[in-house]
């Protein structure tokens, strides 16, 4: 998956890139990157011919100073 920020929902710089999840808590710091937006984008999907279990998320928690 890839974080994404923005200050005006318009213009977009990525902050973490190609990062794999893990089943359990992922915990993803943006280092103090100024934003008023976040985006996560999944950069990966199910094959055809897989019983693998779609991606998900029950949860978001984000932190600001």
């Amino acid at each position: 998956f890839t974080v994404e920020a923005s200050s005006d929902g318009q213009n977009w710089r990525e902050l973490v890139t190609d990062a794999k999840g893990a089943a359990g808590d992922n915990i993803v710091s943006l280092n103090g990157s100024p934003a008023r937006y976040l985006r996560l984008r999944l950069s990966g999907g199910l094959s055809a011919d897989t019983d693998e279990i779609p991606w998900s998320m029950r949860q978001l928690k984000v932190f600001a100073q």
